[in-house]
């Protein structure tokens, strides 16, 4: 019980920045994962927050393709933070959104070194894979609708639960 107190408490207080010493992955968390509401983007966009949410990631990776696996519906919040991005099959992706809820069976181990949106990630037993097989990068996940893999080789490997 006081574990999960704890948990939780981390992931909020990890939420707003505190505690969190890599300038990346500060900025990565305030800057994107947990930014207030009233984005100028949000006046003409459909959805929820977790639609938003993998709007303002793509806006910040900049991805030149994208594969899309069981996770069509983001696929106008793509085009709108990347117009010029391609959709391709996951080999060739830069990044890779695939909803583990609808398609739980997706092996993510194969994409260590891609950029990975999970949704539903608890459904995805590959993603524990995915995060061992990281050589580089960071994971931010927030515990159970949502978590991001950054692989730039620049960053050390790094785990973070965060409250978004």
């Amino acid at each position: 019980m006081l574990s999960g107190l704890s948990q939780l408490f981390n992931r909020w207080r990890h939420g707003r920045g505190f505690g969190i010493h890599s300038p990346f992955a500060y900025r990565f968390i305030t800057e994107v994962l947990h930014q207030e509401m009233g984005y100028y983007a949000y006046l003409r966009m459909p959805g929820d927050e977790c639609y938003r949410t993998v709007f303002r990631i793509v806006l910040a990776l900049r991805p030149m393709s994208v594969a899309l696996v069981g996770a069509d519906r983001y696929k106008r919040a793509v085009g709108e933070a990347m117009p010029g991005a391609v959709f391709v099959e996951p080999a060739d992706a830069g990044l890779i959104i695939v909803d583990g809820g609808a398609e739980p069976s997706f092996g993510l181990k194969a994409y260590p070194d891609k950029h990975v949106i999970a949704l539903d990630y608890r459904c995805l037993p590959s993603w524990k894979g995915y995060k061992e097989s990281m050589p580089y990068g960071m994971t931010f996940a927030n515990g159970g609708s949502m978590a991001v893999g950054v692989a730039l080789a620049h960053l050390p490997r790094q785990d973070f639960d965060v409250k978004f």
